[in-house]
Protein backbone atom coordinates (compact mmCIF):
# COMPACT_ATOMS: atom_id res chain seq x y z
CA UNK A 1 0.00 0.00 0.00
CA UNK A 2 2.97 2.04 0.23
CA UNK A 3 2.67 3.33 4.20
CA UNK A 4 5.19 5.37 5.79
CA UNK A 5 7.17 4.32 8.86
CA UNK A 6 4.62 4.72 11.93
CA UNK A 7 1.71 5.77 9.97
CA UNK A 8 -0.93 4.53 11.57
CA UNK A 9 -3.43 6.86 10.49
CA UNK A 10 -3.10 5.83 6.88
CA UNK A 11 -3.92 2.35 8.46
CA UNK A 12 -6.53 3.03 9.75
CA UNK A 13 -8.35 5.54 7.26
CA UNK A 14 -7.74 2.75 4.66
CA UNK A 15 -9.50 0.04 7.45
CA UNK A 16 -12.33 2.33 7.67
CA UNK A 17 -13.17 2.61 4.27
CA UNK A 18 -12.53 -1.09 3.59
CA UNK A 19 -14.59 -2.40 6.65
CA UNK A 20 -17.44 -0.28 5.60
CA UNK A 21 -17.63 -1.30 1.59
CA UNK A 22 -17.13 -5.22 3.22
CA UNK A 23 -19.55 -4.77 5.72
CA UNK A 24 -22.28 -3.85 3.56
CA UNK A 25 -20.91 -5.94 0.44
CA UNK A 26 -21.45 -8.90 2.90
CA UNK A 27 -24.48 -8.10 4.11
CA UNK A 28 -22.87 -8.34 7.57
CA UNK A 29 -24.89 -6.56 10.76
CA UNK A 30 -22.44 -4.85 13.27
CA UNK A 31 -18.38 -5.07 13.81
CA UNK A 32 -16.00 -4.04 16.01
CA UNK A 33 -12.27 -4.13 15.43
CA UNK A 34 -9.69 -3.14 17.68
CA UNK A 35 -5.64 -2.94 16.87
CA UNK A 36 -2.85 -3.25 19.49
CA UNK A 37 1.12 -2.23 19.29
CA UNK A 38 2.79 -4.36 21.62
CA UNK A 39 1.00 -2.52 25.07
CA UNK A 40 -0.46 0.25 23.46
CA UNK A 41 -4.00 0.37 22.08
CA UNK A 42 -3.93 1.86 18.49
CA UNK A 43 -7.38 2.19 17.33
CA UNK A 44 -10.74 0.43 18.08
CA UNK A 45 -14.30 1.71 15.96
CA UNK A 46 -17.39 0.28 15.32
CA UNK A 47 -19.37 -0.17 12.34
CA UNK A 48 -22.91 -1.14 10.96
CA UNK A 49 -25.61 -1.49 13.87
CA UNK A 50 -25.80 -3.88 17.29
CA UNK A 51 -29.34 -3.80 17.32
CA UNK A 52 -31.67 -2.54 14.78
CA UNK A 53 -34.51 -2.44 16.48
CA UNK A 54 -33.23 0.05 19.03
CA UNK A 55 -31.37 2.55 16.28
CA UNK A 56 -28.20 1.27 18.15
CA UNK A 57 -24.88 1.45 16.57
CA UNK A 58 -21.79 -1.08 17.06
CA UNK A 59 -18.66 0.89 19.13
CA UNK A 60 -15.57 0.21 20.06
CA UNK A 61 -17.47 -0.67 23.62
CA UNK A 62 -20.19 -3.26 22.24
CA UNK A 63 -20.12 -6.67 23.81
CA UNK A 64 -20.17 -9.60 21.70
CA UNK A 65 -19.68 -13.15 22.25
CA UNK A 66 -16.28 -14.62 21.48
CA UNK A 67 -17.17 -18.26 20.67
CA UNK A 68 -13.76 -20.31 20.75
CA UNK A 69 -11.50 -17.47 21.48
CA UNK A 70 -12.30 -18.60 24.72
CA UNK A 71 -10.46 -21.28 24.24
CA UNK A 72 -7.11 -19.34 24.52
CA UNK A 73 -7.85 -18.00 27.83
CA UNK A 74 -8.73 -21.78 28.93
CA UNK A 75 -5.08 -22.79 28.00
CA UNK A 76 -3.80 -20.05 29.83
CA UNK A 77 -5.67 -20.51 32.73
CA UNK A 78 -4.25 -24.52 32.20
CA UNK A 79 -0.54 -22.71 32.22
CA UNK A 80 -1.47 -20.76 35.40
CA UNK A 81 -2.03 -23.91 37.07
CA UNK A 82 0.75 -25.85 35.76
CA UNK A 83 3.13 -22.62 36.74
CA UNK A 84 1.85 -22.93 40.27
CA UNK A 85 2.40 -26.76 40.28
CA UNK A 86 -0.90 -27.46 40.59
CA UNK A 87 -1.18 -30.06 37.55
CA UNK A 88 1.11 -31.73 34.61
CA UNK A 89 0.13 -31.56 31.00
CA UNK A 90 1.94 -34.31 30.45
CA UNK A 91 0.49 -36.48 33.30
CA UNK A 92 -2.59 -38.94 32.22
CA UNK A 93 -5.85 -36.58 32.84
CA UNK A 94 -7.31 -39.41 34.80
CA UNK A 95 -5.07 -38.32 37.76
CA UNK A 96 -6.79 -34.95 38.08
CA UNK A 97 -10.71 -36.48 36.79
CA UNK A 98 -10.84 -40.51 38.43
CA UNK A 99 -13.94 -40.82 37.05
CA UNK A 100 -12.86 -39.36 33.46
CA UNK A 101 -13.04 -43.11 31.41
CA UNK A 102 -13.65 -43.65 27.78
CA UNK A 103 -13.98 -46.69 25.91
CA UNK A 104 -11.41 -47.46 23.25
CA UNK A 105 -10.67 -50.14 20.46
CA UNK A 106 -6.83 -50.30 20.13
CA UNK A 107 -5.46 -51.32 23.74
CA UNK A 108 -2.07 -50.10 22.52
CA UNK A 109 -2.98 -46.22 22.61
CA UNK A 110 -1.48 -44.34 25.27
CA UNK A 111 -3.50 -42.19 27.74
CA UNK A 112 -4.85 -39.04 26.93
CA UNK A 113 -3.39 -36.10 28.68
CA UNK A 114 -4.01 -32.12 29.25
CA UNK A 115 -1.26 -31.36 26.05
CA UNK A 116 -3.54 -33.77 24.30
CA UNK A 117 -7.14 -31.95 24.86
CA UNK A 118 -4.80 -28.41 24.12
CA UNK A 119 -3.83 -29.16 20.83
CA UNK A 120 -6.80 -31.13 19.82
CA UNK A 121 -5.02 -34.18 19.35
CA UNK A 122 -6.63 -36.50 22.39
CA UNK A 123 -9.17 -38.77 20.14
CA UNK A 124 -11.88 -37.55 22.02
CA UNK A 125 -15.20 -37.05 20.21
CA UNK A 126 -15.75 -33.33 18.88
CA UNK A 127 -19.28 -32.04 20.57
CA UNK A 128 -21.86 -33.41 22.47
CA UNK A 129 -24.70 -31.77 20.38
CA UNK A 130 -27.82 -32.85 22.45
CA UNK A 131 -28.27 -29.81 25.06
CA UNK A 132 -25.19 -27.98 24.13
CA UNK A 133 -27.38 -24.54 23.24
CA UNK A 134 -30.39 -24.52 25.01
CA UNK A 135 -32.49 -22.28 27.40
CA UNK A 136 -31.52 -24.42 30.28
CA UNK A 137 -28.21 -26.04 29.71
CA UNK A 138 -26.66 -28.33 32.38
CA UNK A 139 -23.34 -27.92 34.03
CA UNK A 140 -20.40 -28.71 31.48
CA UNK A 141 -19.11 -31.15 33.84
CA UNK A 142 -21.78 -33.24 32.90
CA UNK A 143 -20.09 -34.42 29.73
CA UNK A 144 -17.87 -36.76 31.85
CA UNK A 145 -20.87 -38.89 32.50
CA UNK A 146 -21.78 -39.11 29.08
CA UNK A 147 -18.06 -39.66 27.39
CA UNK A 148 -18.45 -43.25 29.66
CA UNK A 149 -20.28 -45.08 27.30
CA UNK A 150 -18.38 -43.28 24.26
CA UNK A 151 -15.38 -44.52 22.34
CA UNK A 152 -12.17 -42.72 21.49
CA UNK A 153 -12.36 -41.45 17.82
CA UNK A 154 -8.53 -41.61 17.11
CA UNK A 155 -5.49 -43.01 19.11
CA UNK A 156 -3.85 -39.61 20.60
CA UNK A 157 -1.15 -37.83 18.41
CA UNK A 158 -3.04 -39.33 15.04
CA UNK A 159 -4.57 -36.39 14.07
CA UNK A 160 -5.37 -33.07 14.65
CA UNK A 161 -9.44 -33.33 15.32
CA UNK A 162 -11.00 -30.13 16.94
CA UNK A 163 -12.71 -30.84 19.96
CA UNK A 164 -15.02 -28.48 22.03
CA UNK A 165 -15.52 -31.14 24.68
CA UNK A 166 -11.54 -31.96 24.88
CA UNK A 167 -11.75 -28.38 26.03
CA UNK A 168 -14.48 -28.42 27.93
CA UNK A 169 -13.22 -30.82 30.39
CA UNK A 170 -10.23 -28.36 30.55
CA UNK A 171 -12.77 -26.15 32.47
CA UNK A 172 -13.33 -29.24 34.59
CA UNK A 173 -9.48 -29.81 35.21
CA UNK A 174 -9.04 -26.09 36.25
CA UNK A 175 -11.97 -26.31 38.93
CA UNK A 176 -10.29 -29.44 40.14
CA UNK A 177 -6.85 -27.88 40.27
CA UNK A 178 -7.94 -24.84 41.89
CA UNK A 179 -10.45 -25.99 43.97
CA UNK A 180 -12.60 -22.68 42.60
CA UNK A 181 -15.82 -22.84 40.14
CA UNK A 182 -13.94 -22.32 36.58
CA UNK A 183 -16.49 -19.23 36.10
CA UNK A 184 -15.08 -17.68 39.47
CA UNK A 185 -11.45 -18.88 38.88
CA UNK A 186 -11.14 -17.59 35.34
CA UNK A 187 -12.95 -13.95 36.32
CA UNK A 188 -10.55 -13.60 39.41
CA UNK A 189 -7.19 -14.77 38.18
CA UNK A 190 -7.48 -13.75 34.98
CA UNK A 191 -10.46 -11.48 33.45
CA UNK A 192 -9.86 -9.48 35.84
CA UNK A 193 -5.80 -8.68 36.62
CA UNK A 194 -5.57 -8.32 32.85
CA UNK A 195 -8.55 -5.12 33.68
CA UNK A 196 -11.32 -6.95 31.25
CA UNK A 197 -13.65 -5.18 32.58
CA UNK A 198 -16.50 -5.42 30.01
CA UNK A 199 -15.41 -9.51 29.96
CA UNK A 200 -16.83 -13.02 31.57
CA UNK A 201 -17.48 -16.51 31.01
CA UNK A 202 -21.14 -17.06 31.02
CA UNK A 203 -23.21 -19.99 29.50
CA UNK A 204 -25.79 -16.53 28.18
CA UNK A 205 -24.89 -14.10 25.80
CA UNK A 206 -24.08 -10.16 27.17
CA UNK A 207 -27.30 -8.70 28.51
CA UNK A 208 -27.80 -5.25 28.81
CA UNK A 209 -25.70 -1.99 28.33
CA UNK A 210 -23.52 -2.15 24.76
CA UNK A 211 -24.84 -5.81 23.99
CA UNK A 212 -25.73 -6.67 20.79
CA UNK A 213 -28.71 -8.23 19.57
CA UNK A 214 -28.10 -11.02 17.08
CA UNK A 215 -28.76 -11.65 13.68
CA UNK A 216 -28.73 -14.79 11.44
CA UNK A 217 -26.92 -14.75 8.14
CA UNK A 218 -30.05 -12.95 6.01
CA UNK A 219 -29.60 -10.68 8.71
CA UNK A 220 -33.10 -11.17 10.49
CA UNK A 221 -32.93 -11.29 14.15
CA UNK A 222 -32.05 -14.56 15.94
CA UNK A 223 -31.46 -16.03 19.22
CA UNK A 224 -27.99 -16.78 20.72
CA UNK A 225 -29.08 -19.65 23.68
CA UNK A 226 -27.14 -20.17 26.46
CA UNK A 227 -24.22 -22.66 26.21
CA UNK A 228 -23.34 -25.69 28.13
CA UNK A 229 -19.70 -25.92 27.28
CA UNK A 230 -18.68 -22.29 28.72
CA UNK A 231 -14.98 -23.47 28.43
CA UNK A 232 -14.96 -23.88 24.95
CA UNK A 233 -17.21 -21.10 24.03
CA UNK A 234 -18.60 -18.95 26.88
CA UNK A 235 -16.73 -15.87 26.95
CA UNK A 236 -18.69 -12.72 26.61
CA UNK A 237 -16.11 -9.54 25.34
CA UNK A 238 -15.44 -6.89 23.36
CA UNK A 239 -12.75 -6.07 20.62
CA UNK A 240 -10.37 -4.54 22.75
CA UNK A 241 -10.11 -6.61 26.22
CA UNK A 242 -9.56 -9.49 23.89
CA UNK A 243 -6.19 -7.70 22.62
CA UNK A 244 -5.49 -7.65 26.37
CA UNK A 245 -4.50 -11.20 26.13
CA UNK A 246 -2.14 -10.00 23.43
CA UNK A 247 -0.26 -7.74 25.62
CA UNK A 248 0.03 -10.84 28.37
CA UNK A 249 1.83 -13.08 25.28
CA UNK A 250 4.25 -9.83 24.05
CA UNK A 251 5.26 -9.26 27.65
CA UNK A 252 6.19 -13.14 28.10
CA UNK A 253 3.28 -13.58 30.88
CA UNK A 254 3.66 -10.24 32.50
CA UNK A 255 0.94 -7.79 32.78
CA UNK A 256 1.05 -4.03 34.05
CA UNK A 257 3.63 -5.47 36.90
CA UNK A 258 2.13 -8.09 37.63
CA UNK A 259 3.48 -12.01 36.49
CA UNK A 260 0.75 -14.18 35.42
CA UNK A 261 2.44 -16.51 33.23
CA UNK A 262 5.95 -18.13 32.92
CA UNK A 263 8.00 -17.09 29.75
CA UNK A 264 8.15 -20.89 29.89
CA UNK A 265 4.65 -21.27 29.53
CA UNK A 266 3.85 -18.37 26.59
CA UNK A 267 7.00 -19.89 24.84
CA UNK A 268 4.95 -23.29 25.14
CA UNK A 269 1.65 -21.84 23.96
CA UNK A 270 2.93 -20.26 20.60
CA UNK A 271 5.57 -23.08 19.86
CA UNK A 272 4.05 -25.55 17.15
CA UNK A 273 3.18 -28.67 19.41
CA UNK A 274 2.33 -31.12 16.24
CA UNK A 275 5.35 -31.13 13.96
CA UNK A 276 5.62 -35.19 14.81
CA UNK A 277 1.60 -35.56 13.36
CA UNK A 278 2.37 -36.62 9.23
CA UNK A 279 -1.69 -36.46 8.93
CA UNK A 280 -1.31 -33.15 9.79
CA UNK A 281 0.91 -32.15 6.94
CA UNK A 282 1.77 -28.40 7.24
CA UNK A 283 -1.04 -27.45 9.64
CA UNK A 284 0.15 -26.13 13.12
CA UNK A 285 -1.05 -26.17 16.66
CA UNK A 286 0.64 -24.76 19.95
CA UNK A 287 -1.28 -24.93 23.40
CA UNK A 288 -4.83 -23.11 22.54
CA UNK A 289 -3.39 -21.02 19.44
CA UNK A 290 -3.66 -22.04 15.67
CA UNK A 291 -0.76 -20.78 12.93
CA UNK A 292 -2.07 -19.11 10.37
CA UNK A 293 0.80 -18.81 8.16
CA UNK A 294 -1.30 -18.08 5.18
CA UNK A 295 -2.45 -14.92 6.73
CA UNK A 296 0.27 -12.17 6.48
CA UNK A 297 3.17 -12.57 4.94
CA UNK A 298 7.01 -11.33 5.64
CA UNK A 299 6.44 -11.48 9.51
CA UNK A 300 7.19 -14.21 10.74
CA UNK A 301 4.51 -16.88 12.40
CA UNK A 302 0.67 -15.40 13.21
CA UNK A 303 -1.27 -16.81 15.75
CA UNK A 304 -4.99 -16.80 16.04
CA UNK A 305 -8.33 -18.01 17.10
CA UNK A 306 -11.48 -17.62 15.86
CA UNK A 307 -15.10 -18.06 17.32
CA UNK A 308 -18.41 -18.59 15.96
CA UNK A 309 -21.48 -19.27 17.98
CA UNK A 310 -25.11 -19.68 16.67
CA UNK A 311 -25.16 -16.05 15.26
CA UNK A 312 -21.77 -14.14 16.99
CA UNK A 313 -18.31 -14.84 15.03
CA UNK A 314 -14.79 -13.39 16.18
CA UNK A 315 -11.28 -13.62 15.19
CA UNK A 316 -7.93 -12.75 17.94
CA UNK A 317 -4.96 -12.64 15.36
CA UNK A 318 -1.34 -11.86 16.94
CA UNK A 319 2.23 -11.22 14.95
CA UNK A 320 4.18 -12.19 17.67
CA UNK A 321 7.65 -11.25 16.35
CA UNK A 322 6.47 -7.76 15.72
CA UNK A 323 3.94 -7.62 18.32
CA UNK A 324 1.13 -6.25 16.90
CA UNK A 325 -2.60 -7.77 17.42
CA UNK A 326 -5.60 -7.21 15.75
CA UNK A 327 -9.34 -8.47 17.28
CA UNK A 328 -12.98 -8.27 15.50
CA UNK A 329 -16.03 -9.19 16.13
CA UNK A 330 -19.65 -9.24 14.66
CA UNK A 331 -23.29 -10.03 15.55
CA UNK A 332 -24.07 -11.86 12.05
CA UNK A 333 -23.90 -15.69 11.74
CA UNK A 334 -22.59 -15.19 7.98
CA UNK A 335 -19.37 -13.15 9.34
CA UNK A 336 -16.34 -15.23 8.85
CA UNK A 337 -15.05 -14.49 6.06
CA UNK A 338 -15.04 -10.87 6.60
CA UNK A 339 -13.59 -11.39 9.99
CA UNK A 340 -10.98 -13.68 8.64
CA UNK A 341 -9.67 -10.95 5.70
CA UNK A 342 -10.44 -7.92 7.77
CA UNK A 343 -8.08 -9.58 10.66
CA UNK A 344 -5.39 -10.86 7.72
CA UNK A 345 -5.64 -7.48 5.99
CA UNK A 346 -5.52 -5.24 9.26
CA UNK A 347 -2.13 -7.25 10.48
CA UNK A 348 -0.61 -6.60 7.10
CA UNK A 349 -1.39 -2.97 7.26
CA UNK A 350 0.11 -2.69 10.31
CA UNK A 351 3.26 -4.62 9.61
CA UNK A 352 4.03 -2.14 6.95
CA UNK A 353 3.64 0.94 9.04
CA UNK A 354 6.02 -0.53 11.44
CA UNK A 355 8.57 -2.43 9.89
CA UNK A 356 8.55 -1.09 6.29
CA UNK A 357 7.88 -4.90 5.27
CA UNK A 358 5.28 -5.29 2.64
CA UNK A 359 3.57 -8.70 2.48
CA UNK A 360 5.38 -10.40 -0.62
CA UNK A 361 3.19 -11.64 -3.71
CA UNK A 362 1.44 -15.20 -2.62
CA UNK A 363 3.21 -17.20 -4.83
CA UNK A 364 2.53 -21.02 -4.74
CA UNK A 365 2.04 -22.10 -8.31
CA UNK A 366 5.29 -24.07 -8.05
CA UNK A 367 5.81 -27.96 -7.48
CA UNK A 368 6.75 -29.17 -3.70
CA UNK A 369 9.00 -31.74 -3.47
CA UNK A 370 7.23 -32.90 -0.73
CA UNK A 371 4.21 -33.78 -1.99
CA UNK A 372 4.20 -33.71 -6.15
CA UNK A 373 1.37 -33.62 -8.67
CA UNK A 374 0.12 -37.18 -9.22
CA UNK A 375 -1.40 -38.25 -12.17
CA UNK A 376 -4.65 -37.56 -13.33
CA UNK A 377 -5.81 -41.24 -13.52
CA UNK A 378 -4.78 -41.72 -9.44
CA UNK A 379 -7.98 -39.52 -8.20
CA UNK A 380 -11.30 -41.44 -9.20
CA UNK A 381 -12.62 -42.88 -6.38
CA UNK A 382 -14.53 -42.50 -3.14
CA UNK A 383 -13.34 -40.07 -0.01
CA UNK A 384 -14.44 -38.24 3.17
CA UNK A 385 -13.77 -34.53 2.81
CA UNK A 386 -14.92 -31.71 4.63
CA UNK A 387 -18.08 -31.43 2.58
CA UNK A 388 -18.41 -35.26 3.52
CA UNK A 389 -18.28 -38.14 1.06
CA UNK A 390 -17.77 -36.89 -2.12
CA UNK A 391 -16.54 -39.25 -5.40
CA UNK A 392 -14.32 -38.16 -8.34
CA UNK A 393 -15.02 -39.83 -11.56
CA UNK A 394 -13.07 -39.60 -14.81
CA UNK A 395 -15.87 -38.64 -17.55
CA UNK A 396 -14.55 -38.79 -20.63
CA UNK A 397 -11.49 -37.27 -19.67
CA UNK A 398 -12.53 -35.00 -17.76
CA UNK A 399 -12.60 -35.42 -13.42
CA UNK A 400 -15.17 -33.97 -11.27
CA UNK A 401 -16.16 -34.16 -8.23
CA UNK A 402 -19.65 -35.21 -7.32
CA UNK A 403 -20.56 -33.68 -3.50
CA UNK A 404 -24.09 -33.46 -2.35
CA UNK A 405 -25.80 -33.19 -5.60
CA UNK A 406 -23.28 -30.72 -6.34
CA UNK A 407 -21.00 -31.42 -8.90
CA UNK A 408 -17.22 -29.61 -9.37
CA UNK A 409 -14.30 -29.97 -11.84
CA UNK A 410 -11.00 -30.82 -11.14
CA UNK A 411 -8.90 -28.90 -13.73
CA UNK A 412 -4.93 -29.25 -13.88
CA UNK A 413 -2.80 -26.12 -13.31
CA UNK A 414 0.53 -24.54 -14.49
CA UNK A 415 2.17 -26.20 -11.92
CA UNK A 416 0.78 -29.79 -12.30
CA UNK A 417 -1.45 -29.52 -9.29
CA UNK A 418 -5.49 -29.84 -9.81
CA UNK A 419 -7.70 -26.81 -8.77
CA UNK A 420 -11.68 -27.10 -8.19
CA UNK A 421 -14.35 -25.36 -10.69
CA UNK A 422 -17.81 -25.17 -11.02
CA UNK A 423 -19.28 -24.50 -14.60
CA UNK A 424 -22.71 -23.11 -14.50
CA UNK A 425 -24.68 -25.22 -17.11
CA UNK A 426 -21.51 -26.84 -18.05
CA UNK A 427 -20.80 -23.65 -19.87
CA UNK A 428 -19.77 -20.56 -17.45
CA UNK A 429 -17.11 -20.77 -14.88
CA UNK A 430 -17.99 -19.73 -11.24
CA UNK A 431 -15.84 -18.39 -8.61
CA UNK A 432 -15.52 -20.36 -5.66
CA UNK A 433 -13.40 -17.78 -3.79
CA UNK A 434 -10.61 -19.26 -1.77
CA UNK A 435 -11.81 -22.85 -2.27
CA UNK A 436 -10.61 -22.12 -5.91
CA UNK A 437 -7.25 -20.90 -4.98
CA UNK A 438 -6.66 -24.28 -3.37
CA UNK A 439 -3.94 -26.88 -5.18
CA UNK A 440 -4.97 -30.39 -4.64
CA UNK A 441 -2.69 -33.56 -4.95
CA UNK A 442 -3.03 -36.97 -3.60
CA UNK A 443 0.18 -38.28 -1.15
CA UNK A 444 0.28 -41.78 0.79
CA UNK A 445 0.83 -40.40 4.60
CA UNK A 446 1.28 -42.80 7.80
CA UNK A 447 -0.52 -46.00 5.89
CA UNK A 448 -3.82 -43.77 4.82
CA UNK A 449 -4.40 -42.38 1.21
CA UNK A 450 -5.25 -38.79 1.52
CA UNK A 451 -6.41 -36.32 -0.08
CA UNK A 452 -3.78 -32.65 0.78
CA UNK A 453 -4.58 -28.72 -0.59
CA UNK A 454 -2.74 -26.05 -0.59
CA UNK A 455 -3.12 -22.67 0.03
CA UNK A 456 0.07 -19.98 0.76
CA UNK A 457 0.71 -21.17 4.11
CA UNK A 458 1.45 -24.87 3.13
CA UNK A 459 -0.57 -28.64 2.94
CA UNK A 460 -3.71 -29.14 5.01
CA UNK A 461 -5.28 -32.86 4.94
CA UNK A 462 -8.28 -32.54 2.77
CA UNK A 463 -9.41 -35.87 2.76
CA UNK A 464 -9.01 -39.62 3.04
CA UNK A 465 -9.87 -42.18 0.11
CA UNK A 466 -12.08 -44.51 1.08
CA UNK A 467 -12.75 -48.38 -0.43
CA UNK A 468 -16.24 -50.23 0.34
CA UNK A 469 -16.01 -52.54 3.43
CA UNK A 470 -18.50 -55.05 4.30
CA UNK A 471 -22.35 -54.14 5.10
CA UNK A 472 -23.42 -56.60 7.59
CA UNK A 473 -27.14 -58.17 7.05
CA UNK A 474 -28.30 -56.74 10.47
CA UNK A 475 -27.00 -52.70 9.64
CA UNK A 476 -28.54 -53.37 5.68
CA UNK A 477 -31.57 -54.17 7.32
CA UNK A 478 -31.61 -50.46 8.89
CA UNK A 479 -31.38 -49.02 5.76
CA UNK A 480 -34.37 -46.04 5.65
CA UNK A 481 -35.67 -42.53 6.61
CA UNK A 482 -34.60 -41.89 10.57
CA UNK A 483 -36.40 -39.03 12.93
CA UNK A 484 -34.58 -37.26 15.45
CA UNK A 485 -36.59 -37.95 18.68
CA UNK A 486 -34.57 -36.34 21.46
CA UNK A 487 -35.72 -33.53 23.20
CA UNK A 488 -33.28 -30.90 21.78
CA UNK A 489 -35.56 -27.70 20.69
CA UNK A 490 -32.96 -25.85 18.65
CA UNK A 491 -31.97 -29.26 17.13
CA UNK A 492 -35.38 -30.10 16.28
CA UNK A 493 -35.60 -26.76 14.36
CA UNK A 494 -32.84 -27.67 12.46
CA UNK A 495 -32.04 -30.66 11.31
CA UNK A 496 -33.87 -31.86 8.46
CA UNK A 497 -34.19 -35.22 6.51
CA UNK A 498 -31.72 -37.58 7.43
CA UNK A 499 -31.51 -41.17 5.90
CA UNK A 500 -29.36 -44.21 6.56
CA UNK A 501 -28.79 -45.99 2.62
CA UNK A 502 -26.21 -47.86 0.80
CA UNK A 503 -24.68 -46.88 -2.85
CA UNK A 504 -21.94 -48.06 -4.10
CA UNK A 505 -21.41 -50.41 -1.53
CA UNK A 506 -20.78 -47.72 1.02
CA UNK A 507 -23.54 -47.38 3.46
CA UNK A 508 -23.82 -43.79 4.11
CA UNK A 509 -25.44 -41.67 6.52
CA UNK A 510 -27.17 -38.70 4.35
CA UNK A 511 -28.78 -35.23 6.04
CA UNK A 512 -30.53 -32.58 4.40
CA UNK A 513 -30.60 -28.90 6.16
CA UNK A 514 -30.97 -25.43 4.93
CA UNK A 515 -27.07 -25.45 3.98
CA UNK A 516 -27.37 -28.60 1.35
CA UNK A 517 -27.15 -32.24 1.17
CA UNK A 518 -23.99 -33.87 2.82
CA UNK A 519 -23.30 -37.87 3.50
CA UNK A 520 -20.99 -39.47 5.66
CA UNK A 521 -19.65 -42.87 5.21
CA UNK A 522 -19.92 -45.53 7.69
CA UNK A 523 -18.15 -48.54 8.84
CA UNK A 524 -19.97 -51.22 11.21
CA UNK A 525 -17.77 -52.64 13.70
CA UNK A 526 -20.68 -55.53 14.66
CA UNK A 527 -24.18 -55.85 14.84
CA UNK A 528 -24.93 -52.42 17.50
CA UNK A 529 -21.30 -50.32 16.46
CA UNK A 530 -20.43 -48.67 13.41
CA UNK A 531 -17.89 -45.19 13.30
CA UNK A 532 -17.86 -42.87 10.74
CA UNK A 533 -14.67 -43.09 8.44
CA UNK A 534 -12.44 -40.64 7.45
CA UNK A 535 -9.89 -38.45 9.70
CA UNK A 536 -10.39 -35.14 11.53
CA UNK A 537 -12.91 -33.58 13.47
CA UNK A 538 -16.69 -35.49 13.67
CA UNK A 539 -14.65 -38.78 12.13
CA UNK A 540 -14.25 -42.03 13.67
CA UNK A 541 -16.56 -41.27 16.05
CA UNK A 542 -19.52 -43.91 17.09
CA UNK A 543 -22.88 -44.35 15.69
CA UNK A 544 -24.45 -46.77 18.47
CA UNK A 545 -27.48 -48.76 18.28
CA UNK A 546 -29.68 -49.39 21.54
CA UNK A 547 -33.15 -51.11 22.15
CA UNK A 548 -35.90 -50.00 24.51
CA UNK A 549 -39.14 -52.03 24.05
CA UNK A 550 -38.09 -53.62 20.77
CA UNK A 551 -37.59 -50.89 19.25
CA UNK A 552 -33.75 -49.53 17.95
CA UNK A 553 -32.36 -46.30 18.57
CA UNK A 554 -29.39 -44.77 17.01
CA UNK A 555 -27.42 -42.65 18.76
CA UNK A 556 -24.25 -40.29 18.06
CA UNK A 557 -23.39 -36.91 19.13
CA UNK A 558 -26.00 -37.47 21.72
CA UNK A 559 -28.48 -37.19 19.49
CA UNK A 560 -30.87 -40.17 19.57
CA UNK A 561 -32.91 -41.27 15.75
CA UNK A 562 -35.55 -43.75 15.27
CA UNK A 563 -35.90 -45.19 11.96
CA UNK A 564 -39.95 -44.41 10.71
CA UNK A 565 -42.43 -46.76 10.14
CA UNK A 566 -43.04 -47.99 6.47
CA UNK A 567 -46.52 -48.06 5.67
Amino acid sequence: MGLARGDYAGVTEHLQAWLQHRIAADRVTGLSMALLDDQQPLWAAGFGQADKAAGQAATAQTRYRAGSISKVFTAAAVMQLADAGRLDIDAPLARYLPEFSLRQRDDTAGPITPRHLLTHHSGLPGDRIEGMWTRNPAHFGTLLDYLRDEYRAFPPDLVHAYSNIGFTLLGVLIERASGMDFHTYMQTRLLDPLRMGASAFASAAPAGDRAVAAYDEFGKPGEELPLRDTPAGGLNSTALDLLQLARLMFAEGIFEGEALLSPAAIRAMTTPQNEDCPLDADLRVGLGWHFAPDAVQGGGPVLFHNGGTLCHRAVLMLLPQHRLAVAVMANSANAMPTLMDAAGHALGLLLEAKSGIEPPPRQINKQDARYPPTALDSFPGSYDTPLGFVTIRNDAGQLRLHAGGQRLRLNPRADGYLRLEYRLLGLFSLDLGKLGDYAYTRAHIAGREVLLARNAGGWYLAGERLEPVPIPPVWRARLGVYEYVGGDALVTGLIGRTELKEDSGFLLVETTSKEGRQQLALAALDDDTAIVRGLGRGRGESVLVRRDGGRETVLHAGLAFRRQETR
